[in-house]
């Protein structure tokens, strides 16, 4: 009896009449009905008329026995699934979503460090992956092998930035992000084909590293702030498609097919980036442009976190341009905390003088003095008591932000720095800043932090509470708890330090854990003497999703003697200055977990430091998730 069938997004003709009874799609090609079948595929709501099967009747003696064999049977089927040791092909669980896999491409195993297995059948170390799949075809047509096209499919966006739906990529795009593979029969079912273990790679070096058994699923960004910005990894599918043999229409012919996303339970980090001028309304520092930020984070910050289903997204400010760092930070008692003695050498009471002026904004930055400020000191004066005094002190028009730093350790009490503001707006500098106290006179007790954008000061090795420099740099901008902030300057003094992170360090007690904003952030420098790190180039790719890793993670490096260290991205020997393989860009997730440092949580002594295994990703996605949202 003639029907009308409404087709599923895996449908094909030929499917529909398999299981119909029909040979093949021929008759159903016929009809008036589907006449626009004919030039396309099957769409999901497709409605097909399938008209009445013509009966044929075969005689045979009901004395015997007779087995009739349906031609071309089973129905056509294709999907992605894992595989499995010890349940028949038929059984094994369909996938219904893919990932990046975490793994150095060509390795494998519960270790990691095995060889990625090549073969058809079940392999251990290629199912410790839990991001390898494979494509399955169950064929009525047969053959000894079968291949089917995996693609990458590109999401084309509405204007509220949602995805409308998926279209292949173009061009050079599309041919690097296809791949031919192979599936032969398995051993429980000749019909039922089974592809080799493949994995979904964030980029063309380990797309190389294993060609056949790889696709590429990776940015096409430019940073020019265009459609090209706006594809996301994480909005990808995949798509893998095989032409039935025994499809006997003219083009297009039948053709079975599967569509995944990409990626599981996705999050988006929201990042800013603060970036300093040379000079005020100048260039920016190291030659820098805006498109050349845009393009280290919506290419190589979104390729490196892709494994661990995390993208970027700009936040706050996006990227904002900043006027030089000006010397209106006051450090008392850097970094130790020391208290006043309240005494000069004299035996009078000890003061703390400086003067405050303007620098006007010309061709040439002329000093304005304004007025001086002198601060009587008591004894054991905190850091910052001493900081509310010259708050208290300040003359009119102008206005003091007081800021208690972390404890750091063996320290009594934090240092604090005080940063002063004229109320106009007008650019504020402390010049000729003195003591007569006797304890705040030593080294470092009282500093302006005047920052050198090609000479920032690095030398405090520990994040909490740093040098003044650094943390003047972090108050510069607009920062939030709930974003990680990068801030952007030409050079360290150490001209091999590529970026600073500083963490939440949780780990520490409350007081020995850095204030807003000199957490959940980063500097970077642009030069360094491993070349650029922050330009449009591709040199030291994975240097700037390293520090975020520091922040995201709330740890320290990956030790270099285990096994996975060398390659993972927060890797404590640097991040490698060229992609590969063997790069230092995985973020190793479970069943790889690999040893990190961090601050020892007892504290046995001050600042003491234990290592801890852990799967980074999970870690950066839990100890990060108040810079994290949902997709």
């Amino acid at each position: 009896m003639a029907k009308t069938v409404v087709a599923k997004s895996t449908d094909t003709l030929c499917g529909i009449a398999i299981r119909e009874g029909f040979l093949n799609c021929n008759p159903l090609r016929a009809q008036e009905a589907n006449k626009a079948y004919r030039t396309r595929e099957l769409l999901a709501g497709d409605k097909v008329f399938v008209p009445d099967l013509r009966k044929k009747e075969e005689g045979r003696p009901t004395t015997d026995t007779h087995r009739f064999k349906r031609k071309r049977w089973p129905e056509p089927s294709l999907r992605f699934v894992r595989g499995s040791k010890t349940r028949v092909a038929a059984a094994d669980a369909t996938l219904t979503f893919l990932n990046i896999s975490n793994f150095v491409t060509n390795q494998a195993g519960t270790s990691g460090t095995a060889a990625f297995p090549n073969g058809y059948s079940f392999h251990a170390d290629a199912d410790a992956d839990p991001d390898t799949f494979k494509v399955e075809v169950v064929s009525p047509d047969g053959g000894a092998k079968i291949k089917v096209l995996l693609e990458a499919l590109k999401p084309v966006y509405k204007a509220d930035g949602t995805v409308e739906k998926w279209e292949l990529f173009s061009g050079a795009e599309y041919a690097a992000r296809k791949n031919e593979v192979e599936l032969v029969p398995t051993k429980s079912d000749a019909k039922r084909y089974r592809s080799r273990y493949l994995r979904l790679v964030s980029d063309e070096a380990d797309a190389a590293a294993v060609p056949a058994q790889t696709l590429l699923v990776t940015t096409m960004s430019d940073g020019l702030a265009g459609e090209r910005d706006k594809v996301e990894i994480l909005d990808q599918h995949v798509r893998a498609s095989y032409k039935l043999p025994g499809c006997k229409a003219a083009a297009p012919v039948c053709t079975v097919r599967a569509q995944l996303p990409v990626g599981e339970d996705r999050k988006r980090c929201r990042i800013a980036i603060h970036v300093f001028r040379v000079a005020p309304g100048g260039a920016l520092v190291a030659g820098l442009t805006n498109r050349a930020l845009r393009l280290r984070v919506l290419k190589w910050f979104r390729r490196a976190y892709a494994q661990a289903n995390i993208a970027p997204k700009f936040d706050g400010p996006g990227i904002e341009v900043l006027d030089p760092p000006w010397a209106n930070m006051i450090a008392i008692a850097n970094p130790h905390g020391s208290r006043t003695l309240g005494l000069s050498a004299s035996g009078t009471t000890s003061t703390i003088s400086f003067d405050l002026g303007a620098v006007s904004q010309g061709a040439v930055l002329d000093w304005f003095h304004d007025t001086s400020v002198t601060v009587n000191l008591k004894p054991n004066m905190t850091p910052k008591a001493v900081c509310d005094a010259i708050n208290a002190a300040l003359p009119a028009g102008y206005h003091g932000r007081v800021f208690p730093n972390a404890r750091k350790f063996n320290d009594l009490d934090p240092s604090c720095d005080i940063v002063i503001t004229k109320a106009d707006g007008t650019i504020t500098v402390v010049r000729n800043e003195a003591t007569t106290d006797l304890v705040l006179a030593g080294a470092g007790n009282l500093a302006v932090a005047r920052v050198n954008l090609v000479n920032v000061d690095d030398s405090d090795a520990d994040s909490e509470p740093t040098t003044p420099e650094l943390r003047k740099i972090l108050r510069s901008g607009t920062s939030a708890d709930t974003r990680i902030a990068y801030f952007v300057i030409d050079r360290f003094a150490s001209t091999t330090l590529r970026g600073v992170s500083f963490l939440a360090s949780t780990h520490l007690p409350a007081d020995q854990r850095n204030p807003a904003p000199l957490r959940w952030a980063g500097i970077m420098a642009c030069n360094t003497t491993s070349g650029k790190v922050m330009d449009a180039s591709d040199n030291l790719p994975f240097t700037f999703p390293h520090e975020a890793g520091h922040v995201l993670h709330d740890r320290f490096h990956a030790d270099a003697a285990d096994p996975n260290g060398p390659t993972e991205m927060m890797s404590g020997g640097g991040t490698t200055a060229a992609n590969a393989a063997n790069a230092t860009k995985r973020i190793c997730d479970d069943p790889i977990q690999v040893n990190y440092s961090q601050y020892n949580p007892a504290q046995p002594t001050q600042g003491a430091v234990n290592k801890v295994k852990v799967a980074a990703a999970k870690g950066m996605r839990t100890r990060g998730a108040q810079t994290l949202e949902g997709w």
